[in-house]
């Protein structure tokens, strides 16, 4: 289904752009496609946030997952309106604790991919916290991020959550069938690309049907509304 204002065209181009890319880089594939040119300098909060207003806008304002209980195994329907998610970020960018001053930002999507290229998991992990780290001082004098004790460092990066709340999502869910209750991570950015890439299949699913009974080019079928699609595909089946 399309949506009003929305080039169902531009939207498709754009989903097949970001479903060749890897996993962590679709959403802002995706958005980059579109409108948002420079998405990669979106901090990944923002990249999440707006990739689940486009989702919402194409294919519904609810959230619809499932999943399975890890203790009996029993399938769980997960469904819960977007906007619960859309926390309000804090603001508080300083850490100040023990003498120690120290200035975060959330990371971009460049950031993330930088700390991917590094070679193991805890230099990926170091790589990407040292560039969120904007400054840091002890007693006034100037350390760098590696610096930065292990404990202090969790602080900075509970806080990073609390800037980016889309970016680091868990869902409290409990087991119907035995009451066993968890949390589950969710990406929301990949949400939004697989549920998109849905409302895509479905939309190409139209076009092929159309084209095929009317002989129509697929820009033909894309330019039509919802309402003559459907006025086009019920003649044909009354015939």
């Amino acid at each position: 289904m399309t949506t009003p204002g929305m080039n169902a065209s531009a939207l498709l181009c754009a989903w097949e752009t970001a479903a060749a890319q890897s996993p962590g880089q679709r959403a802002t594939a995706l958005l980059a496609a579109l409108h948002e040119a420079d998405a990669a300098s979106l901090d990944i909060g923002q990249r999440e946030r707006d990739a689940l207003r486009l989702c919402a806008a194409i294919a519904g304002s609810t959230l619809d997952a499932e999943a399975c209980c890890a203790q009996c195994g029993e399938r769980m329907d997960i469904a819960l309106p977007m906007t619960a998610l859309d926390a309000a970020p804090d603001t508080r960018d300083e850490i100040e604790h023990d003498g120690w001053r120290i200035g975060l930002r959330v990371p971009h999507a460049r950031d993330v991919a930088f700390a991917l290229d590094c070679a193991g998991s805890e230099d990926s992990e170091a790589a990407l916290f040292a560039r969120c780290v904007t400054f840091a001082e002890r007693d006034g004098h100037a350390v760098a991020a590696r610096e930065i004790p292990p404990a202090l460092r969790e602080r900075c990066e509970a806080q990073l959550d609390r800037l980016a709340p889309l970016a680091n999502l868990a869902l409290a869910v409990q087991c119907p069938a035995c009451g066993h209750a968890d949390t589950l991570a969710f990406d929301a950015g990949e949400f939004a690309v697989e549920r998109i890439g849905h409302w895509a299949e479905d939309e190409l699913d139209v076009v092929a049907r159309l084209c095929t009974l009317y002989a129509w080019s697929e820009a033909q079928v894309l330019a039509m509304s919802n309402w003559r699609r459907q006025f086009y595909l019920d003649r044909a089946e009354a015939r």
